[in-house]
């Protein structure tokens, strides 16, 4: 009988041999890190404005989305805010979250009336929209929140 750490690569071996291993080139030619790549390296420069970064805010694989709003949320560069913007309405609330993330991060008020409009009902998270909006609000943002403390979502109440 063979050793127990033999036996393993055994099979793998005659799984090899039998052409168990084909199924690796069914792999789709583009992985997920090479679409990340580009977006990876715009913020490792800090270049909030590179194309593939832009491109990925408006792509169809929302990961590529969120991708792109972290690497912003860490640019953190005034006036992106307004890229940012629209996707605080995205029917992907992991999307939603980080556009609001984002938008708080980059610290620029003019998108609290951006943020006021999603939170009256066009985010799918409204409580990360009011966290965003505790970031970069002033005091009369203070007054315009102060209503929506009656908001019948305890989510909203809860931020």
């Amino acid at each position: 009988m063979g050793s127990p750490r033999v036996a393993p690569w055994l099979s793998f071996t005659a799984c090899l041999a039998a052409g168990c291993a084909t199924t690796v080139a069914t792999l789709p030619e583009t992985s997920s890190l090479d679409r990340r790549r580009p977006i990876l390296e715009a913020e490792w420069r800090r270049d909030a404005n590179d194309a593939a970064l832009l491109a990925a805010l408006g792509d169809a694989d929302p990961t590529l989305r969120v991708q792109a709003l972290r690497a912003l949320a860490r640019i953190e560069e005034v006036g992106t805010s307004t890229l940012v913007e629209p996707l605080l309405r995205d029917a992907d609330a992991q999307v939603a979250t980080w556009a609001a993330f984002a938008v708080g991060q980059i610290d620029d008020p003019s998108s609290i009336d951006a943020l006021l409009r999603a939170l009256d009902g066009a985010s799918p998270v409204p409580d990360r929209v009011l966290f965003a909006l505790g970031r970069i609000g002033t005091t009369t943002t203070a007054a315009q929140i102060g209503p929506r403390l009656e908001d019948r979502r305890p989510e909203v109440r809860a931020a």
